[in-house]
């Protein structure tokens, strides 16, 4: 298997120590703390099942099964790290990285990043299906370059991480570019460049049309339809009333946007630092197809490759028809890969100053983005941490009040929550605290109505009989309760219709 990879022992034990060494420093803390939130307040995943068949990730239900339907932080913690190490070893071999700073640079920006810290933040409960559907992605691109065939079987693996969450497709996009750029600077004809490239894309093109395939089976012998939900693939393809050609350019630029305002620690310093490892990749580039003295026809084809990279890395935002967050751009971390290949191939190519400087210079500004990555990750963890324990002190203060209410039995009073905690004028900002406000500016862990009935039963344990959604949002609409005063107020519990209404945010409902 190492043959086949173009790795050694050493270089694999490389790749797994040092991706556990950069993973563990940055997200520990999460992993060994409960600080459920928003939506993995769902705890027991396998009430989540159909939901994510709507949304097309048919796969998840499987995987649950096989890791667990309780997510346990440590457990996803071990398989994301287990899986992004299995993906930087085939993303090692692709690019043939050499050296050890090589790797660990390459560790350094796929295990600490924004969307890492938004998944063990706020998704704990798919961190590993991210890492693992990105793994998926990268064995794709790796079965399509090694092996002969390849690309006949690859689109089954993108198929398999479209089918986990859609979003990594963009990585393989990705990393099938630099593969076209690898083989330019390797001295390829731009006949061979051509053919790689079109593998490329007849990979992405037979592994969305086999996933749309699988989507509407799934569907068909479930017996149920695509969730309309904003981030859903119900649309996808559909452009009416959406200018193409600006969509393409505000896809092509998106990733700018976010590299001048990175979610990170010291924002400023690391979008300077962001802009100067592509900066310095550019100059190794240039110095490469300078030294290297390739042909006029390849150097255009790899600049051209270089040119769609930032459309690539951000095709989730072009097919979403500008619907995007944080939690799906992993693609834009792993563009600095690129970068670091590039410098390593100019170092070992020519020994002069500028380029050593250059890759020096590169590697401070990476490391530099790992350590604002790393003061991040910890501060919103333990923001998380807070929001927990602020949930659990209201939270059993609101069920000491339902159980003064006369006629109220718990377990079996029909008993409907409204409002929302985020609402209440008990939510505040904790002073220090507002520059994490990009991963969520939630006070509390419940953020809205159905997160109130799972804190209460998977959090706590409460017995409590909460009315189902229909009745929750007639009940919600009415003058009556929306006349209840909200906690803190002693009046918040009211018998209403046999129901035991409480009150704990402004009037409204919120699914």
């Amino acid at each position: 298997m190492l043959k086949r990879l173009r790795l050694d022992r050493h270089t694999v034990v490389r790749v797994f120590l040092l991706t556990a060494l950069f993973f563990f420093a940055a997200h520990v803390y999460r992993f060994t703390s409960i600080g459920f939130t928003h939506d993995s307040l769902l705890i027991n995943q396998s009430d989540d099942r159909f939901s994510q068949i709507s949304f097309g990730r048919f796969l998840q239900p499987l995987y649950w099964k096989l890791r667990g339907d309780i997510p346990a932080p440590f457990l996803v913690g071990m398989l994301a790290c287990l899986y992004i190490g299995a993906a930087i070893c085939l993303i090692v071999s692709l690019l043939e990285l050499k050296s050890t700073l090589s790797i660990a640079l390459t560790c350094a920006v796929l295990t600490a990043n924004a969307t890492l810290t938004l998944s063990g933040g706020t998704y704990i409960s798919w961190m590993d299906v991210y890492m693992l559907a990105f793994l998926l992605s990268a064995a794709c691109v790796f079965l399509c370059a090694r092996w002969r065939f390849g690309f006949l079987a690859a689109p089954l693996l993108l198929c398999a991480s479209l089918a986990l969450y859609q979003s990594y497709v963009s990585t393989a996009a990705l990393l099938f570019l630099m593969l076209v750029v690898k083989a330019a600077l390797g001295g390829a004809s731009p006949h061979a460049i051509l053919r790689t490239a079109l593998k490329a894309l007849f990979v992405l093109l037979a592994g969305l049309c086999l996933y749309a395939a699988a989507v509407s089976m799934v569907l068909r012998a479930t017996r149920m339809t695509l969730s309309t939900a904003q981030n859903s693939i119900a649309d996808v393809g559909r452009f009416e009333g959406v200018s193409v050609l600006r969509l393409i350019i505000d896809t092509w630029l998106y990733p700018f946007r976010c590299l001048r305002a990175p979610e990170t620690h010291l924002s400023r310093f690391a979008a300077l630092a962001g802009f100067g490892v592509f900066a310095l990749g550019a100059f190794c580039f240039a110095a490469l197809l300078r030294v290297r003295r390739i042909s006029l026809p390849a150097a255009l084809l790899a600049i051209l490759a270089v040119l769609l990279m930032p459309f690539a890395a951000n095709a989730v935002y072009f097919i979403s028809k500008g619907f995007i967050h944080t939690a799906m751009i992993y693609a834009f971390f792993l563009a600095f890969v690129f970068p670091i290949y590039l410098a390593e191939q100019a170092a070992g190519h020519s020994a002069a100053k500028p380029v050593r400087g250059a890759r020096a210079l590169m590697a401070a500004a990476i490391l530099f983005l790992y350590g604002c990555n790393f003061v991040t990750a910890h501060q919103l963890y333990l923001r998380r941490d807070l929001e927990f324990q602020s949930t659990l002190s209201v939270m059993t203060r609101v069920i000491d009040r339902m159980e003064q209410v006369k006629g109220y039995d718990p377990g079996y009073t029909p008993v409907a929550i409204v409002g929302n905690l985020s609402d209440s004028r008990l939510s505040m900002e904790r002073p220090g605290f507002e520059h994490l406000s990009m991963y969520g500016s939630n006070s509390y862990a419940v953020t809205y109505t159905e997160t109130n009935t799972w804190y209460l039963w998977q959090v706590l344990g409460y017995p409590v009989n909460l009315v189902d959604f229909d009745t929750h949002r007639k009940l919600a609409l009415r003058e009556d309760v929306r006349a209840i005063p909200a906690f803190p107020d002693r009046d918040c519990c009211r018998m209403i219709d046999g129901v035991l209404v409480v009150r704990i945010g402004v009037p409204g409902i919120s699914y």
